[in-house]
């Protein structure tokens, strides 16, 4: 890159770097360009390392660069959460080690928002919470959520145990997964727009995996665009895939 474009590799390219070769799973050489940056690595730098981690699974690695975003950011929620989700996604992974990691967040006073998104329908903004049951529309809301769950179901789609919190039972958290807010947000515009119309969905919080594969199935069975921006990019669903490759 300096050699042939006179280009000096910055932190900005170092990150992007790590996270194509995060997306290719190749973790160790990730890893190593990061070590090997003639700089500090920075909270980007770590940050991509850990959603690599997260995504391929690697627990000790991920354990690890989560513990470096903790030294340079001890007070950003954000840190804490995506060790979390490392915890959440791993099949190797335990309760007891995710209900410590909530339990450092209580212990340190901060505070999970509940997630919530933004929908325009009939050139209203709604906006939903998670479980949400103030919407004026609400019983129909939920009611759709359900329908179209049932629907995809016979196409492959189950809520996942690596979603559940350690802190809640398991079956009332897998019944409450399809009331997360985008997918509200989602079953409110299937039900109140023509097919052809195209769904925009603002998320305050990283989407989860289960809503993630619940849309990409509902834009295949509805031949609906769906598209979800939250706190990670924009997420383009349609016929059944995601712009983002099912990284994010």
């Amino acid at each position: 890159m300096e050699t042939d474009h006179g280009i000096k590799p910055r932190a900005m390219h170092y990150a992007i770097m790590i996270e194509l070769l995060g997306r290719d799973g190749l973790i160790d050489e990730a890893f190593a360009l990061l070590r090997g940056a003639p700089f500090n690595p920075t909270v980007n730098m770590w940050a991509a390392l850990v959603t690599a981690c997260r995504m391929e699974e690697n627990l000790e690695l991920g354990r690890y660069a989560a513990e470096k975003l903790y030294g340079m950011e001890p007070e950003k929620l954000n840190n804490y959460i995506v060790l979390l989700n490392i915890y959440k996604s791993s099949s190797g992974s335990s309760k007891e080690a995710a209900a410590a990691i909530l339990n450092t967040i209580r212990r340190k006073g901060m505070n999970i928002l509940p997630a919530c998104s933004w929908i325009e329908v009939g050139r209203r903004v709604h906006v939903l919470h998670f479980g949400d049951k103030s919407h004026p529309q609400s019983k129909e809301v939920h009611e759709k959520v359900d329908e179209l769950i049932k629907q995809i179901s016979k196409h492959g789609y189950a809520p996942g145990e690596k979603t559940v919190l350690p802190d809640v039972d398991e079956i009332d958290q897998k019944k409450k997964l399809g009331y997360h807010s985008e997918m509200l947000a989602v079953g409110l515009g299937v039900m109140s727009s023509p097919w052809w119309k195209q769904l925009q969905v603002v998320q305050g919080h990283r989407i989860c995996g289960d809503c993630h594969e619940a849309i990409k199935l509902i834009s295949m069975l509805k031949r609906r665009e769906i598209i979800v921006r939250d706190a990670s990019r924009f997420h383009h669903f349609s016929d059944g895939h995601c712009s983002c490759g099912d990284y994010w």
